[in-house]
């Protein structure tokens, strides 16, 4: 995680004894940064169009998958803003106003922009979290991963009214005969 010169500033004091400066740095460094665009409903044409227009991510600016044709990604690495190995982390505070705005009848896609599924949720449990928030609030939900996690260690916490769950695989390897029969992209071998 890179420490930007004015986020510092902003929480050292003038005078600050330089031990202080450094152990604070180093904290820093430590935390997972928050963002503050967890939840978006996508609007116009492109909304009209998506049966869950309205995303939930509890991780941002980065997914420890990478994804070569990810759309996030080529958003976000534009603005210099994508760190696959550390992504930033919701604030639960943040996350618990927001959902108070959240319509009735509204099923959130929870992986709009990352993975919500990924091994950081190991760590931190925010979608974890989240699901029993929604849950709480009676507020449907889409969860969209690649992770195996889901399954592995989080059915328990799933409503089963609400919740409805896409895991995608995506086989991006080059042993591809052209000419095989079906897809013609269909893996041979």
């Amino acid at each position: 995680m890179e420490i930007q010169d004015r986020r510092v500033k902003s929480l050292t004091k003038r005078g600050a004894i330089p031990s202080t400066f450094i152990l604070f740095n180093h904290l820093l460094k430590l935390m997972p940064e928050t963002f503050h665009s967890f939840l978006k409903t996508v609007e116009g044409g492109e909304g009209d169009r998506c049966k869950y227009p309205t995303r939930c991510d509890m991780y941002g600016c980065g997914c420890y998958h990478d994804c070569s044709y990810c759309y996030a990604k080529s958003l976000l690495e534009f603005r210099k803003n994508w760190n696959p190995e550390e992504p930033s982390v919701a604030d639960k505070k943040e996350v618990l106003k927001a959902l108070d705005t959240v319509e009735k009848g509204t099923i959130l896609r929870l992986g709009g922009m990352t993975d919500p599924f990924q091994p950081c949720e190991e760590e931190y449990h925010m979608n974890r979290w989240l699901i029993g928030e929604l849950n709480k609030r009676g507020i449907g939900y889409l969860i969209v991963t690649k992770g195996a996690l889901i399954l592995e260690k989080n059915m328990d916490v799933l409503d089963k009214n609400l919740a409805h769950i896409q895991i995608s695989y995506t086989y991006s390897g080059t042993a591809i005969h052209p000419t095989s029969r079906g897809h013609p992209h269909q893996q041979t071998g």
